[in-house]
């Protein structure tokens, strides 16, 4: 299935690039970025009313899956900034959130390596 996404309730300057020399714009990284985590929220568009969970699940995802990068660039004020944002993802209840998340730790736990902890000062003695 493809992601269709609509971006007409968002700033123009928080979605799109200016134009280039050939006229033409671009989704904005942050725009894109947050386009395609839709799918890994579980939340299919940005409102005023679920900032906080974005923020919430945003993070929960990085910690199960180990990504901190997933959390650079994005807080309240740039979510706030694409309010109107809309997918077709599918939207998960926190249940539905909850056991995802948990099916994504089990993975990253699963295929991480000894060296990986080490990193973090943790692994085999």
């Amino acid at each position: 299935m493809s992601l269709n996404w609509d971006v007409s309730g968002v700033a123009d300057d928080a979605a799109w690039t200016d134009k280039n020399e050939h006229g033409e714009q671009f989704l904005t990284p942050i725009c894109e970025s947050l386009i395609w985590m839709t799918i890994s929220v579980g939340l299919p568009s940005i409102e005023e009313g679920n900032i906080d969970k974005w923020l919430d699940r945003i993070y929960r995802v990085a910690v199960a899956t180990n990504y901190r990068g997933l959390t650079k660039g994005i807080d309240e004020q740039v979510l706030r900034r694409h309010v109107g944002l809309r997918t077709n993802a599918t939207k998960l209840t926190d249940s539905q959130f909850a056991k995802e998340l948990l099916r994504r730790l089990d993975h990253t736990a699963r295929t991480w390596k000894w060296t990986d902890l080490e990193a973090y000062g943790g692994g085999a003695d």
